[in-house]
């Protein structure tokens, strides 16, 4: 799996596992962009797209070959900033991506409490 973590535009972090393809990469910048674009994780947008019949293309004239509709990219969201930035995984099945980074995010929370 490979993992992104970018801040304002900016990567600041970006491990790929060992046994990961570069094509990961590509997946981590089509679904951030679906993120920075429709301000939800990718998973939530892909799950609301498709029960609403909708695509990328065809509704939001938004191609394949810059976003896409699978999980694993959650939005940083910064009290009175809003959006800052995006993080990623990409390497497991759609949901299992999703529920990686949603892990991940929930116990950071629960240890600055």
């Amino acid at each position: 799996m490979t993992i992104d973590i970018t801040l304002k535009g900016h990567r600041l972090f970006l491990h790929a596992m060992e046994g990961t393809h570069p094509d990961n990469e590509d997946w981590i910048r089509r679904k951030n962009n679906v993120v920075n674009h429709f301000s939800s994780s990718s998973w939530h947008t892909a799950l609301r797209l498709r029960s609403e019949n909708q695509t990328l293309e065809q509704d939001f004239n938004l191609t394949s070959s810059h976003y896409v509709l699978a999980g694993g990219a959650f939005p940083l969201i910064l009290e009175n900033e809003g959006q800052v930035g995006t993080i990623t995984v990409s390497g497991l099945p759609d949901e299992e991506d999703h529920d990686l980074v949603t892990t991940g995010i929930r116990s950071f929370l629960l240890q600055q409490d």
